[in-house]
């Protein structure tokens, strides 16, 4: 069956230009059709493969409900989640090796969530004016693995510019439209794979368990812990990808319960458990909070030890208090868990700036923290301590073993 890419445009305001990006990806192999996205209008200068009409109508209503909508940001939600049931059926019907869109900025925020929605590893692209260096991109790109490009010029006319820049955008998306095809023909072995998470403060002890996981016969994705890496991990946990966890790095546990821009869903360190998979935690990088540049200058933040991980992200040794208040909160996610679980705790500290003689020691805090989180974890919970850093081949290979055991028993 031949597959497609869809384009996404609001034609009433931007069919030249994608009629335009429709011409480029035809002239370089693909096959695109036309999902006509607009609300006020009727289609101008373009014929859509796939018009609002029959959206609407996926959803149960006409474009007039969508039109006659008391506010644009109702009738932009009313579009969305047709244009949701749209690439649904698509990709259901297996039709679908990729999806651009070109729009302004409501345009970008109706097609985000629907294309956020669509598996991991097809091919997504947004070609927007907001996608700039200085706009957060979270909205747009959700935990997916979206593609941004910034337009430079407003989607409104063609010109010198903007023809090149919709022409990169067509052989962008044809591009890994190709490669998707490709990788999706072939036979992929079966694969027994742990998810585990990761920052750059603990690396040296996730290579070690890695390895030894990777010996006994698994594959390993592991998830930066950036406060879209863990959420990416727990949407991979609920299709069912892997058979353990291991959570070595939680910082974003620090996000949610103490501060820094790793915060993320409430739910996070809950999915798993929730589904009874295996899971070991290790608290990696429980001993900071990332901040932006700007905060160390923050009141709040006064008289902390900053660590400059690097000129972009900061680092914030946290309190004792904090500590113990991040323990317990860590201890109940866990207790949670309908499935086994294990938890490890070196001895030596929580990253690698959290050593004896580093900038993040603190024995009394780490000392509060575990005793926190050992008075907290139900009795049923096996904790190992092990006299080490977390980033030294005894700790990485003693939560591994722990994992094997709770996978394979």
């Amino acid at each position: 069956m031949e597959t497609k890419i869809a384009v996404l445009a609001t034609c009433d305001t931007k069919g030249e230009e994608a009629l335009y990006l429709k011409q480029q990806i035809l002239a370089l192999g693909g096959d695109p059709i036309i999902i006509d996205i607009g609300i006020k209008g009727e289609p101008d200068g373009i014929v859509p493969d796939i018009d609002h009409r029959h959206l609407a109508e996926l959803v149960g209503l006409d474009i007039e409900d969508m039109r006659n909508a008391p506010t644009r940001g109702s009738a932009i939600d009313m579009m969305t989640k047709a244009l949701d049931a749209c690439l649904q059926e698509l990709m259901e019907e297996g039709l679908l090796s990729g999806v651009v869109c070109i729009a302004g900025a409501s345009g970008s925020v109706l097609v985000s969530s629907p294309m956020q929605a669509l598996p991991y590893a097809l091919p997504k692209l947004i070609v927007s004016p907001i996608a700039s260096g200085t706009r957060q991109f979270a909205p747009f790109v959700g935990v997916s693995d979206m593609t941004i490009m910034h337009s430079v010029v407003d989607i409104l006319g063609l010109n010198h510019l903007s023809r090149r820049i919709f022409a990169n955008a067509a052989g962008a998306i044809v591009g890994m439209a190709r490669a998707y095809r490709m990788q999706s023909a072939k036979a992929l072995p079966a694969e027994k794979c742990i998810g585990i998470t990761m920052y750059g403060q603990t690396t040296q002890g996730v290579i070690h368990a890695k390895a030894l996981l990777e010996k006994n016969g698994y594959t390993c994705m592991v998830f930066h812990g950036n406060g879209v890496g863990g959420p990416s991990m727990e949407r991979l946990i609920r299709q069912n990808t892997f058979v353990g966890i291991l959570e070595y790095n939680l910082s974003e546990m620090v996000g949610n319960t103490v501060g820094g821009f790793t915060k993320c869903s409430p739910d996070r360190l809950s999915v798993a458990g929730s589904i009874g998979l295996p899971q070991v935690a290790v608290p990696g990088s429980c001993d900071f909070m990332n901040l932006y540049p700007f905060e160390t200058e923050l009141e709040q933040y006064r008289g902390r030890v900053i660590y400059n991980h690097n000129k972009s992200f900061p680092l914030a040794r946290i309190t004792k208090e904090e500590g113990m208040i991040l323990a317990e909160a860590i201890a109940q996610k866990l207790n949670a868990s309908k499935g086994p679980v294990h938890v490890v705790l070196p001895l030596r500290g929580f990253s690698a700036v959290n050593v004896e003689g580093g900038p993040f020691w603190d024995k009394e805090a780490d000392d509060a923290f575990r005793s926190m989180m050992k008075e907290n974890l139900s009795a049923h919970i096996p904790v190992t301590e092990v006299d080490a850093n977390i980033n030294e081949r005894i700790c990485g290979e003693t939560a591994a073993k722990a994992l094997l055991a709770l996978i394979e028993s």
